[in-house]
């Protein structure tokens, strides 16, 4: 007995121990994932405190003020991003939305302050346009110049810099693989006059069976047709009118397409409404063979049959009795649902057989030369292909011939990439680039070249200019506005100028010329002028700075503005404190740096005391003040500050006023957190919370149970500034004259603002506003300007 229970004492102190060591693993594998949960928790946004309640990790916005070179950046980027691989601004998070266009007004001489001071007469501006920041003062002739002298750094160095700007590499990058990539989109479709479904002219067309799912290994088809010149008819007669063009040349430099006439003649007035009639139609597959080589009759009369060029003589085209609805139908069998259709200027051949296809390659754009110029066929074919097409022995174009000669010039940029085809060989030396007909297809130069590589070898970072960019890649840019040196100087070499005299003329200009630039630049200068700017900048600063102005009192004789500081900074931080010694009893005047504190200051009437006295406080009454209240209205229901509250009285402490941030996720996860600048390292007394939803506002101004002191935001998430560094007061003139000056400056803010409204209605979708205040520099004082975006919608 006693054995066994010294046996049994043992087998339980062994299954104790057992169980402790168990314990200590769980209690080790528990904390182990309560760390890693944590971390976890961390890089998903929340924090777990020791009583494992979850805290969101607030994160902090720092109020930047935008430079001219960061709207630079930005429109470089819009517009030449992608082919030369220029970083996004981290400023700016562009939507989803490929842009179209991008258009830019400056509306010079206003500033921030014009703006909020007088926002509710800003309609346009302040509801079309959702993203705004502040802009370092500037000018508008000094913003455009800039624009287009800014530099582009070329940080890839794989190309000389003489190819770095080449249209095909703007438009394709170097990184461009696949075929999808190189297919035409439907704003290049439209550009070009391809015809597209429900497009302009394309009544009665007969549209493919795509259904729009296009792989890079999706078949591709060669097409080429060749026309006849029919008689058209001109209005209500029956007249026929030929205009008679140079006989030595057979493309149409309006639609790009061969014409089956001696050269131009026989193109009619009329010709976009009658067209050229298909006589032969030629398809080949993706291995070149031959599908489709079919002649064509003509419904109108044929004027000439011009067989120099077509091959084609009414011997050969009487017995034929195939129109163009049975070559429709043929064509259509013949195509699959991811069909790609290859030629050369293929939007004529299109528009001949009234078919609309929405994947197309066309090679007169694929191998694009500078400022929108094309190159032929025939030339192509010869030095990329080493073929000789369309003989002068040989009476008449073969289409099949030339449709094989489309796909193979397709097949091979495809294969090789923008890069390879600009340099012929990814790793070939110079000579054998220039071996390669570089000198022939690309017009460059064995010392042209030979020079880029030298230079290029002795700079660390080559740079081109963005306007000399923007224009040798083939995009089009406009300047629409008032003369002067400095513009005329620099646009007449990079865009187009159309000089106006007043505002209303370069809504006007804009409105005819808006869709045939990629780039437009349009300068409104009703406020330009530096006396009326100077009056307009006094009443604006001290419009703006009396929704933070308070008057404190009456207070004791003996009151510092120290006392007084300490009284209202649990409502804002104060910009000043100023005694008044001058009225009956002792009054003090104070200026917020914003106008929440003002408004917590008024919130709390009654309850602040001062050596045992209530103390009052008011706003400014005078007749500029009179419609203050409405301006603050305003403020309150400007969208930009739907989500973002204002808390006042924090604690200085760190981990105290995390804590108190913290008490508001409650009511929505928090975006993020700003403040105005610490000092001495000490935390501010008041933030700003801006929540992920409008409705998590809401909750936080409606709790009953908050701690924390706080209202609706009226300070837009950009400014960090309300008054301005230097006294601003306005000088001492007649009441009426100041009255007439307000009114008239009212007006001007009331019609500039429809004109931006009206332009921006005039934009196609998908193009990118960007609005400039430039801001301003007067007596040593600098006024900052804003900069507002907005993507125009579908």
């Amino acid at each position: 007995m006693r054995s066994g229970g010294v046996i049994d004492l043992r087998v339980a102190a062994l299954r104790t121990q057992h169980t402790c060591i168990r314990a200590r693993s769980r209690t080790k594998m528990s904390a182990s994932t309560s760390s890693s949960g944590k971390r976890r928790a961390e890089e998903n946004g929340i924090l777990i405190s020791d009583h494992g309640v979850k805290r969101q990790k607030l994160q902090t916005r720092a109020q930047q003020v935008l430079s001219v070179k960061d709207v630079c950046d930005l429109v470089q980027y819009i517009t030449l991003g992608r082919s030369h691989n220029l970083r996004k601004p981290s400023w700016y998070s562009l939507g989803g939305e490929s842009v179209s266009r991008v258009n830019l007004m400056i509306l010079d001489g206003l500033t921030q302050s014009h703006f909020y001071s007088h926002f509710g007469l800003f309609t346009h501006l302040s509801r079309k346009y959702s993203s705004r920041w502040t802009l370092a003062p500037s000018s508008g002739e000094r913003l455009t110049s800039e624009l287009f002298n800014s530099e582009v750094s070329n940080a890839s160095h794989k190309l000389p810099v003489r190819l770095w700007w080449h249209p095909v590499i703007c438009r394709f990058g170097l990184k461009m693989t696949g075929m999808r990539g190189f297919l035409l989109n439907e704003q290049e479709m439209i550009k070009h006059q391809f015809p597209v479904r429900g497009g302009r002219d394309c009544e009665g067309f007969v549209c493919t069976e795509s259904d729009g799912s296009v792989s890079d290994s999706s078949p591709l088809f060669g097409l080429d047709c060749e026309m006849v010149c029919i008689r058209a008819l001109i209005g209500r007669s029956n007249e026929c009118v030929m205009l008679d063009w140079m006989n030595d040349v057979s493309v149409c430099p309006v639609i790009g397409c061969q014409w089956c006439c001696a050269g131009w003649m026989g193109l009619f007035q009329c010709v976009t409404r009658a067209g050229p009639e298909v006589t032969r139609v030629a398809l080949v597959d993706s291995t070149g063979e031959c599908l489709l080589d079919e002649l064509v009759k003509p419904h109108n009369p044929i004027l000439n049959y011009c067989t120099r060029f077509s091959g084609i003589t009414p011997a050969i085209l009487d017995p034929v009795t195939t129109r163009l609805a049975e070559v429709q139908t043929r064509l259509l069998e013949l195509l699959p649902r991811d069909a790609v259709l290859v030629g050369h200027s293929l939007d004529s051949d299109l528009r001949a057989l009234h078919i609309v296809h929405p994947h197309i390659l066309d090679t007169s754009l694929l191998y694009r030369r500078e400022h929108g110029r094309r190159f032929k066929l025939k030339h192509l074919a010869q030095v990329v292909l080493g073929r000789q097409i369309q003989c002068e022995v040989r009476e008449g174009h073969d289409p099949c011939e030339d449709a094989r000669a489309a796909l193979h010039l397709a097949q091979y940029f495809i294969s090789k990439g923008p890069q390879k085809v600009l340099m012929f060989q990814f790793n070939c030396s110079r000579t054998q680039m220039l071996d390669d007909h570089g000198s022939d297809l690309w017009e460059l130069t064995v010392e042209e070249l030979e020079a880029e590589f030298d230079q290029e070898k002795n700079t660390k970072n080559s740079s081109v200019l963005f306007g000399d960019v923007h224009f040798k890649s083939c995009k089009s840019a406009v300047f629409v506005g008032r003369s002067s040196e400095t513009i005329d100087r620099l646009v007449t070499q990079q865009c187009r100028r159309h000089t106006c005299s007043s505002d209303r003329q370069v809504l006007s200009v804009f409105r005819k010329v808006a869709a045939s630039y990629s780039l437009s630049l349009l300068l409104f200068s009703s406020f330009s002028s530096v006396g009326a700017q100077h009056d307009h900048l006094q009443q604006v600063c001290e419009r703006l700075e009396q929704m933070c102005v308070l008057y404190v009192g009456p207070l004791p004789p003996d009151v510092s503005e120290g006392q007084v500081h300490a009284l209202l900074r649990r409502c804002g931080r104060l910009r000043s404190v100023r005694m008044l010694h001058f009225t009956h009893r002792v009054h003090a005047r104070v200026v917020f740096d914003f106008p929440e504190g003002a408004l917590m200051a008024l919130e709390r009437q009654g309850t602040l005391r001062l050596d045992g006295c209530t103390v009052k406080v008011r706003r400014p009454l005078h007749d500029s003040s009179l419609d203050l209240d409405e301006r603050l209205s305003e403020r309150q229901s400007d969208p930009i500050n739907d989500r973002i509250i204002y808390v006042c009285n924090l604690s200085r402490k760190p981990q105290r006023r995390q804590t108190q941030l913290q008490s508001f996720v409650q009511h929505g996860r928090i975006q993020h957190v700003w403040s105005s600048a610490e000092h001495a390292g000490r935390c501010s007394r008041h933030a700003f919370i801006e929540f992920e939803r409008a409705d998590s506002t809401q909750a936080a101004l409606q709790d009953p149970n908050r701690k924390q002191t706080l209202c609706h935001a009226l300070t837009p998430p950009h400014m960090s500034l309300w008054t301005h560094p230097l006294s601003v007061t306005i000088e001492s003139t007649e009441q009426h004259k100041q009255e007439c000056d307000r009114q008239l400056l009212e007006r001007k803010i009331r019609k500039l603002d429809r004109r931006v409204g009206k332009v921006f209605r005039t934009l196609e979708k998908h193009c990118l506003s960007i609005v400039i205040l430039p801001g301003a520099k007067i007596d040593g004082a600098e006024h900052p300007g804003m900069c507002f975006i907005q993507m125009k919608p579908a």
